[in-house]
């Protein structure tokens, strides 16, 4: 969880929130946060070191505009729980989500292992009449 707190794979939902909030396009949104991470790698910074005035800034040098995002926004927009949770389409990260898709799965295993038990009991049914034949002719 540091780790992804820290790193920039989050930033996506940063560009996402500065769209819905500005309804800036989304070529212009993302250009905005590349602009953020560069300046914040280039200051030795993490992505929770990431502020709503290093945001403003960027906005102002790259588009000459403010973005008037909160520090809140900026915070649960890179906060990595938030993005997973967030995520909770089909196929996506989110905790009820993965639960949903474990539970299709585990029907789906039982439902294999069911069909598989029977193969076995037809197996076994037919070696017992193969024997039976052998037996008979021999």
């Amino acid at each position: 969880l540091e780790a992804a707190a820290e790193g920039f794979s989050t930033v996506s939902e940063l560009a996402d929130e500065i769209f819905r909030h500005t309804g800036l396009p989304h070529r212009l949104a993302h250009t905005v946060v590349a602009h953020c991470v560069t300046k914040a790698l280039e200051a030795g910074m993490v992505a929770t070191d990431m502020t709503a005035e290093v945001v403003e800034e960027v906005a102002q040098e790259t588009l000459g505009q403010s973005l008037g995002l909160s520090e809140d926004q900026v915070r649960h927009a890179l906060d990595p729980g938030a993005f997973v949770e967030s995520h909770d389409v089909t196929g996506g990260p989110a905790s009820k989500e993965v639960g949903r898709m474990v539970e299709a799965r585990r029907a789906r295993l039982a439902e294999e292992q069911e069909r598989q038990v029977g193969r076995r009991n037809r197996l076994e049914t037919a070696a017992a009449k193969l024997d039976q034949v052998t037996d008979a002719m021999v």
